[in-house]
C-alpha cells in the first residue's frame, strides 16, 4: 500500500465531518445573528464556553439516567448534538476573536511602519 493511501481518510469521515463543520458555521451565524460580533476576553470567553460545556453535560446526563425532574426537555441525542455544536461554534468565535485581535494588531505595526509613513521615501521619492 502507498504512503498516500495509508494517510487517506476513508470518505465517511470526511462527510461526517463536513457535516459537523457545516452545523458548526451555521450555529455561529445564528449567534452572530442574536449578539453581533462579539469581542470578549479571554477570560470572559472562557465562561461562555463553560456554560455551553455545562448545558452539554446536562444533556448527556439526562440522557444517559433519562432524569428530567423538572419535565424541560434538555435531554436526547438531539439535544445532544444540539449543545455539542455550540460549544464548538463558541471555541470557533473565541478563535475568530483571537485571529482580529491579531489582524488588527499586524495592521497597526503595519501602518506605522517607516515604510508606510507617507513621506515621500516610502514611496520611492527622494526626502
Amino acid at each position: 500500500m502507498s504512503e498516500n493511501a495509508e494517510r487517506a481518510v476513508p470518505s465517511e469521515a470526511l462527510l461526517a465531518a463536513e457535516q459537523a463543520l457545516h452545523e458548526i458555521i451555521a450555529e455561529r451565524g445564528r449567534q452572530d445573528a442574536k449578539w453581533g460580533q462579539q469581542n470578549h476576553t479571554h477570560e470572559w470567553w472562557l465562561a461562555i464556553l463553560m456554560e455551553e460545556v455545562g448545558e452539554l453535560s446536562q444533556a448527556i446526563l439526562e440522557t444517559h439516567f433519562d432524569a428530567n425532574p423538572d419535565g424541560s426537555p434538555h435531554g436526547g441525542l438531539v439535544n445532544v448534538k444540539k449543545e455539542a455544536v455550540q460549544c464548538a461554534a463558541v471555541a470557533m468565535a473565541l478563535v475568530e476573536c483571537m485571529n482580529r485581535e491579531a489582524n488588527a494588531e499586524h495592521q497597526a505595526r503595519v501602518l506605522l511602519s517607516p515604510e508606510c509613513s507617507g513621506s515621500p521615501s516610502s514611496f520611492g521619492g527622494k526626502a
